[in-house]
């Protein structure tokens, strides 16, 4: 009798244990089914910023736009971009001038250059490739371009003085001979000159773009 139900509790066990072997490998198979290994092939706008930040520059100025890829494509990619303006879309060659970048099959970057030509703030992004193995990531560069700055000069009717010429550039505030340079032309130049002014009138103009920057 002993034997008959030592037999029949392993009886009832079998089944319990096939139902755990079972759970066991469908969770297995869930897991392994929920995973990839594939990695995603992604063009991107390429800064050295670790947060978004604003890059003054001025009418006709140039800086170079710089996209890259996470994976080598298939062949050379073309890379297009969209340009707002105040938030609304900014007209090519009105607004701003920038060309496609191009990236080649052996490369992980491509360039472009873009111009401003108004005013504005603006926002550069990525707006197609013709790789469609790439996905474009929606990161963006902005840039605050203000109005031109107008010196005006004005004098009485004197040739000893409309016959000046005039340069506009920066001086370094935190030099201590600047309060002096009136006095005795010291001071240090930390910029290129902005604008110049030569004639022989009563009144002279510089237009430039504005100084980056602080100055005095």
């Amino acid at each position: 009798m002993k034997k008959i139900n030592i037999i029949y509790k392993l009886l009832l066990l079998l089944p319990l244990i096939s139902l755990i072997s079972c759970d066991n490998n469908d969770d297995m198979v869930d897991v392994i089914t929920q995973t990839t290994t594939t990695t995603e092939n992604a063009v991107f706008i390429e800064t050295d910023d670790a947060a978004e930040t604003t890059t003054l520059m001025g009418i006709g100025e140039s800086q170079s736009v710089i996209v890259g890829v996470n994976n080598m494509g298939i062949g050379d990619s073309t890379i297009s971009f969209t340009v707002t303006k105040d938030g609304t879309a900014a007209v090519e060659g009105t607004d701003y001038t920038i060309a496609d970048a191009i990236i080649l099959a052996s490369e992980m970057e491509g360039s472009s250059d873009i111009t401003f030509l108004t005013k504005g703030v603006y926002e550069v992004s990525i707006e197609s490739t013709s790789n469609i193995l790439f996905n474009i990531v929606e990161n963006r560069l902005l840039y605050l371009v203000p109005s031109q700055v107008n010196y005006i000069f004005t004098w009485d009717n004197n040739p000893l003085y409309y016959d000046y010429d005039y340069d506009v550039f920066i001086f370094d505030a935190l030099d201590p001979d600047l309060v002096d340079f009136y006095d005795n032309g010291m001071g240090d130049i930390i910029s290129e000159v902005y604008g110049y002014s030569g004639g022989f009138t009563t009144t002279e103009a510089i237009i430039t773009n504005t100084p980056v920057g602080d100055a005095y």
